[in-house]
């Protein structure tokens, strides 16, 4: 008799993103009809808020299946496109983060197309969806920045233990991965700038 292995799976959500792929905005879309089917446009619009408090709705609109914005700062919707870039990579992120609820989150490059100034403010309001929605949340990153915003911004949040930060160096032989907490990590950029990248 054969036995059956599933019944003990476990089941985690998870998403992966990078944004260098080609089919980025293909993926929005379909994420956007996952989360739309399980009933999460009320979940989607209070994370969009979070990155920007005037937003009240959005639709997916015509053949072309274009993302429009309803904002109390604007008479009409607007495209996402016309919000930049930023916003256009947090609607991608959150809606990948809902559908990783109680599960993982896999960010490559999450400094990419994010200007320096506004790093910050948008790792702040990510970690904030990630917390809310129990995500755990995994980012590779050659951005110094990226590493401090996330070092300096937790410790006010109480979470720098639940960072980790791995160090990954290929020799020809071996790669070799050297883990810091965040507590320790930070105790060395303080003190002697050590550079993890």
């Amino acid at each position: 008799k054969k036995q059956n292995t599933n019944k003990n799976k476990i089941i985690i959500p998870y998403s992966y993103l990078s944004f260098s792929r080609f089919d980025i905005a293909e993926r929005l879309l379909d994420n956007i009809d996952v989360l739309l089917e399980k009933n999460q446009r009320k979940d989607l619009i209070e994370a969009l808020q979070i990155f920007d408090n005037s937003i009240k709705n959005f639709e997916v609109i015509g053949k072309n299946r274009i993302i429009k914005l309803f904002s109390t700062k604007f008479d009409k919707p607007l495209s996402l496109y016309d919000y930049g870039n930023g916003m256009y990579k947090a609607f991608f992120i959150i809606t990948a983060t809902l559908l990783s609820k109680n599960g993982i989150l896999l960010i490559d490059e999450i400094e990419a197309g994010i200007h320096t100034k506004a790093l910050t403010r948008f790792m702040t309001k990510l970690l904030s969806v990630c917390k809310i929605n129990n995500v755990q949340l995994f980012m590779t990153t050659h951005s110094l920045e990226a590493i401090d915003t996330i070092l300096y911004d937790c410790q006010y949040d109480n979470c720098i233990d639940d960072i980790a930060i791995y160090h990954i160096k290929n020799t020809e032989k071996k790669t070799d991965v050297k883990r810091y907490n965040g507590e320790k990590m930070k105790r060395l950029r303080d003190n002697i700038g050590f550079d993890v990248r």
